[in-house]
């Protein structure tokens, strides 16, 4: 799937993720039922605007194609922000 820069989009948001989720623990704020904390919408725009940011760095090192680009949004948003994602999410990033 990866096949080029643009398979950082199917990871990079996880990880963004993990971060933040680790930093609120460490700094003693409890999230109590972790699905529901990562499937809230504080934490779905998060991740939507983490892969946004994944996407740009990824156009900027022009590692992939525009079509690998939007294809491995689309999957990134579905996977990270499912109830955010939009058409027009998808197409800013090609």
């Amino acid at each position: 799937m990866a096949q080029s820069g643009a398979g950082a989009l199917y990871v990079g948001p996880g990880w963004d993720g993990a971060l933040m989720g680790l930093g609120l623990f460490l700094g003693g704020e409890a999230v109590g039922d972790p699905v529901a904390a990562a499937s809230s919408p504080q934490a779905q725009e998060f991740s939507r605007q983490s892969v946004h940011a994944w996407a740009a760095v990824v156009k900027d090192s022009g590692t992939a194609t525009a079509e690998q680009l939007a294809a491995a949004t689309e999957v990134s948003l579905a996977q990270f922000a499912p109830d955010l994602a939009t058409p027009q999410d998808q197409q800013s990033s090609g």
